[in-house]
């Protein structure tokens, strides 16, 4: 039996070790994290930054995710504990921060303090082995249900002249409903039948105001969902076909 030199068999162990070490990271999962930086990218994060972070979240959150508001270099970094800490966090900054900042989501490695200064890092891995990519897209569905309003009240103003009823004005309010301000009794009469005819969804009250009646038409819940619904639907083929 061929009989090899001590010297070898502890070379083979030294690297067998040394390659053992440095995959150990690997085995601390990442965790969720809200990244925040200057919309400028010469401009690196600051104790400025992070201060403005925590006194934003300081009458939103807990405690305990405030302690985990960390300072690099380029970035605030905020490590959570679950997806749904994450989203809430990025809701919360988002909507009260200036425009000069970009609040992200990413992974915060959890690599142990005497790993990194062996510079061990984890492996990078590709989007096929994390199982694809978490995506937040997010759709002015506001917006949508405007521009549906804006579309409905050109419409309807043709069609009231078709019908021959007379009215003042047709205009959309701030609430997004659509007011429709008559001359007389009988023109709300067959206004609001002739609504109900041709615009089923939308609900109808009626008012009066310095002596002109008004009907105000309101998109139903279900005609709101589905509109919100459609415009999710089209920014997703969008973006399919986009990434396809």
């Amino acid at each position: 039996v061929k009989r090899y030199g001590v010297w070898k068999y502890c070379l083979i162990i030294s690297i067998l070790c040394l390659g053992l070490v440095y995959s150990l990271p690997n085995i601390y999962s990442p965790n969720p994290a809200v990244q925040i930086s200057y919309n400028n990218s010469s401009q690196n994060a600051d104790e400025t930054l992070k201060n403005r972070v925590i006194d934003t979240l300081f009458k939103e959150v807990e405690q305990n995710i405030i302690s985990q508001v960390e300072l690099s270099d380029d970035y605030v970094i905020i490590k959570l504990s679950s997806t749904e800490e994450q989203l809430e966090v990025k809701r919360i900054l988002s909507s009260n921060l200036n425009g000069d900042v970009i609040v992200a989501l990413n992974l915060a490695p959890t690599t142990p303090d005497w790993l990194k200064q062996l510079s061990a890092q984890p492996m990078k891995l590709g989007l096929d082995l994390r199982g694809g990519v978490h995506f937040l897209m997010e759709v002015d569905t506001k917006a949508a249900v405007t521009n549906r309003q804006n579309g409905v009240l050109q419409d309807l103003r043709r069609k009231l002249r078709e019908e021959k009823i007379s009215y003042s004005s047709v205009l959309v309010e701030e609430d997004q409903s659509i007011s429709l301000k008559l001359n007389n009794q009988e023109s709300v009469d067959n206004a609001k039948d002739f609504v109900q005819r041709s615009y089923s969804q939308f609900e109808i009250s009626s008012k009066s105001l310095q002596t002109s009646p008004i009907l105000s038409l309101y998109l139903s819940e279900e005609e709101i969902a589905k509109i919100e619904s459609d415009a999710i639907d089209q920014n997703l083929t969008t973006l399919r076909n986009r990434v396809n």
